[in-house]
């Protein structure tokens, strides 16, 4: 079934002469997408409550996301690691690896500051000091 609906073009858009042209409205689909048979990732559960709404509780309902959520987590890294292939558990071992590098650089270059501090620099200080400034003779000695 092909409907047509008339329109008149914007004169200042269009250079055409006719005032009306049929546009052919393309036809309905008559399948319908299929529904998907997974189960779906979040569920609602609700219950009657018998106190009516005077029975709401703001600490129930956080206690209620709180499960949700602990049950949501427990079970994420298994999901992405069965669908994607990448593993938590792996990754933050190889992150606390490096966390320990990171460290013990950290370590080592606290050390080395230290020394630079306490050592190097007063040792420059003492030889740059004014004195030998003043003494411009033996600048090249």
């Amino acid at each position: 079934m092909d409907i047509s609906i008339p329109f008149k073009p914007n004169p200042l858009l269009s250079s055409s002469n006719s005032l009306t042209k049929a546009v052919p409205f393309p036809k309905r689909q008559t399948h319908r997408p299929r529904i998907s048979r997974q189960n779906p990732i979040f569920r609602v559960y609700s219950s009657a409550n018998p106190n009516g709404s005077a029975g709401f509780s703001w600490p129930s309902i956080a206690r209620s996301i709180e499960v949700g959520s602990e049950r949501f987590w427990s079970n994420f890294g298994q999901s992405v690691k069965r669908e994607t292939g990448f593993d938590f558990e792996e990754a933050n071992v190889k992150v606390g690896e490096l966390v320990g590098r990171v460290k013990n650089g950290v370590k080592k270059g606290e050390v080395e500051f230290t020394r630079f501090r306490t050592v190097l620099v007063p040792e420059f200080v003492d030889w740059n000091r004014w004195e030998r400034w003043k003494d411009v003779k033996n600048w090249g000695a």
